[in-house]
């Protein structure tokens, strides 16, 4: 026959009281602010149009040395595929690295 144990039972915890949210803070409301339409002589249409054109034939340049700049880049990645590919490696290692370093400066700040 088996002796019969008792069984042991942790006691019993009392429930934590309940925690009450803390209250809202109430923010002003802001009243619009009114502005005032402001008038644009000829002269100074004229300018805005001349700068925009400016801008505009910039952007466009800009967008043409991209291209030309992807091109090349294509043509010597098709014909230097081995290296390209070790620069693409580089770069990425470079980027890491720098990752790290500013992560690891930015935890030791807090």
């Amino acid at each position: 026959m088996k002796k019969k144990t008792a069984k042991r039972c942790a006691p019993k915890r009392k429930a934590a009281p309940k925690r009450k949210a803390p209250a809202k803070k109430k923010v002003a409301k802001r009243k619009p602010v009114k502005r005032k339409a402001v008038k644009r002589s000829a002269k100074t249409s004229k300018e805005l149009a001349a700068m925009k054109k400016k801008a505009n034939k910039a952007l466009k340049d800009a967008k043409k040395k991209f291209m030309a700049a992807e091109k090349k880049a294509k043509k010597y990645v098709a014909k230097h595929p081995e290296q390209a590919a070790l620069i693409g490696a580089a770069v990425g290692a470079a980027i890491g690295a720098g990752l790290s370093i500013a992560l690891k400066r930015g935890k030791k700040k807090k």
